[in-house]
């Protein structure tokens, strides 16, 4: 009888331990399947954004370069880009990727992964030659820094209040300038001069400038030579760092 229950005993533990190892086995294959399913519709969706980025890059990059700038402190301020980068993942992704849960559009993850594309290709993306009388003035000045930017500097776009009549605050070197910019279809006078004096010494840089797509009155340059200020073509951006270093300035 001890020994009938022994058997006993012996084959509900040999019993237990197949059952274990086949819940074992099947609960890795459904996990491994799981996985390899999980992996495979992070493929795809990758493939989708990657696609969606593509079809709208010139936009993204454009609409980075012109909401994404630095503050006095020099920390990169990116709050109107994020409004911007909402509005696109509800408006665009949201609506043509509804097959993704939203495990893979929230937000978070999606403004992040977003952001640091957009920034790479905005770096990446060489300096298109555009004619500056069919674009807006917001667009000159975007295109000015870009300008600017691919010479060495490093700079951004002023908010629009506050400004003192800036566009565009940057440093070559050690050098700190400000800039206006002045997209006209006449000659500029003197109350550009007396914005970019007056942002010059708002901001404590050491030089300013104004940039634009036409001559300068008589009376423009008068004021430019007593005070101190630059009058630039859009055309001189390109070479204005080494113009500055060939004077000895930096």
């Amino acid at each position: 009888m001890q020994n009938t229950t022994v058997n006993i005993l012996l084959i509900t533990l040999v019993v237990m331990v197949f059952i274990t190892l086949i819940v074992f086995f099947v609960s890795k294959i459904l996990n491994d399947k799981s996985q390899e399913e999980e992996t495979k519709r992070r493929s795809q969706f990758d493939v989708e954004l990657e696609k969606f980025l593509q079809l709208h890059s010139k936009t993204l990059i454009k609409t980075f370069r012109q909401s994404v700038f630095q503050d006095k402190y020099g920390n990169l301020v990116f709050d109107r880009w994020d409004t911007e980068l909402d509005y696109f993942i509800e408006t665009v992704l949201k609506t043509r990727m509804q097959n993704f849960t939203e495990e893979f559009l929230s937000l978070r993850m999606l403004r992040d992964r977003i952001t640091d594309v957009v920034a790479k290709k905005s770096q990446s993306t060489p300096l298109e030659t555009i004619n500056v009388d069919k674009i807006s003035p917001q667009d000159f000045e975007i295109y000015c820094l870009e300008i600017l930017e691919s010479s060495g500097w490093k700079g951004h776009l002023t908010k629009k209040s506050g400004d003192q009549g800036i566009d565009i605050v940057a440093q070559y070197k050690e050098l700190l300038f400000v800039f206006q910019c002045k997209l006209y279809s006449q000659p500029i006078g003197n109350k550009a001069v007396q914005e970019v004096l007056a942002g010059r010494e708002f901001e404590s840089a050491d030089f300013g400038a104004v940039i634009a797509n036409q001559d300068y009155t008589e009376s423009a340059k008068i004021l430019a030579k007593n005070t101190s200020i630059l009058l630039l073509h859009y055309s001189d951006l390109a070479e204005l760092g080494k113009n500055l270093e060939n004077a000895g300035l930096v």
